[in-house]
């Protein structure tokens, strides 16, 4: 599934993608591509927008080091932006490493309907830039982008959990590929990786299942799952072995089934105690090398860097 895609829903009012245009001048500004996280974080998935709505925008820092001065802007012509620092963020505008016991911080944004701005699709941008020179830009990211959604639809009621997967089963099942890894030039950036790891997902309203479509490969494979409510809440890691099936963390009444066309696995939602919109990120571990579906290495675990799945009805 291309999050790219993803419409923010409003009363009649749809904000559409934005393609990034960072300015790159140096290491601290070429690092930010990969990381410098960037997460809006609206529980539901949705933007809602009627004469203004209101959101927060999460930053995480795990380059080799701080950022100085950085900064916040809304780019609309359809829209005035308020944009406040987290009166918690110690230090502001200096946005610490995560390396060196930074945290994440964020604003307060809000979004304010200008005279004339009829109902429809529009671009909204948020840019951030050095504070000393508004023109170094360390990133400019779609709103869409950065909420990062995935829709999870219905599971057919034909669907089992028996190791034999069907194409009927899975089809229309949200696809979660293009796993990255981190490698070391300059500094540490992301890479395309080598292990092709393929993920599907579905739900119904007891379980959430998944169909693993790649092989096992070295000594040790492990698929991580990572979820949590929102960006606040603590963090459930299951763990699923890729040539076994043996699933570490996760809640009873959990089932994994290897066979030759992939491995499907069934939690109940129940155990998860999470609500219909929730965060996930993935990562695979083999032989000690990891790859990873979002973030970067370092935050890998960390929520501002998971997509938010929304199970359909």
């Amino acid at each position: 599934m291309n999050i790219r895609l993803i419409r923010l829903i409003a009363p009649a009012l749809l904000v559409g993608a934005l393609t990034s245009r960072a300015h790159l001048c140096n290491d601290v500004f070429a690092q930010a591509r990969d990381n410098l996280a960037v997460k809006v974080d609206i529980r539901d998935g949705q933007l809602r927008i009627n004469q203004e709505a209101s959101f927060r925008v999460h930053l995480l820092n795990t380059m080799d080091r701080d950022i100085v001065d950085i900064r916040l802007e809304i780019i609309s012509p359809e829209f005035d932006g308020v944009v406040t620092p987290s009166p918690d963020w110690k230090g502001f505008p200096h946005l610490k490493t995560s390396l060196r016991g930074g945290r994440k911080e964020f604003y307060d944004v809000t979004l304010k309907r200008k005279s004339g701005t009829v109902d429809g699709k529009y671009t909204i941008g948020l840019r951030l830039f050095n504070g000393q020179n508004r023109a170094m830009e360390f990133k400019t990211v779609a709103i869409a982008d950065a909420m990062a959604v995935v829709h999870v639809p219905r599971a057919p009621k034909d669907l089992r959990v028996d190791g034999k997967p069907g194409r009927a089963e899975w089809v229309s099942a949200a696809l979660l590929c293009d796993f990255s890894k981190q490698v070391k030039a300059r500094y540490l950036e992301n890479a395309k990786s080598e292990c092709e790891t393929r993920v599907r997902l579905s739900a119904d309203n007891r379980n959430l299942y998944a169909l693993v479509t790649t092989p096992a490969l070295g000594t040790e494979d492990t698929l991580h799952l990572f979820l949590a409510a929102d960006t606040e809440a603590a963090v459930r890691k299951i763990a699923l072995d890729l040539k076994t099936g043996a699933l570490t963390g996760a809640p009873e009444g959990s089932t994994a089934l290897p066979s030759p066309e992939g491995m499907e696995v069934s939690i109940p939602l129940a155990g998860l105690d999470l609500p219909r919109a929730f965060l996930v990120n993935l990562a695979r571990t083999r032989d000690g090398a990891r790859s990873f579906w979002r973030g970067a290495d370092a935050s890998v675990d960390q929520p501002v860097v998971f997509a938010r799945m929304v199970l359909a009805d």
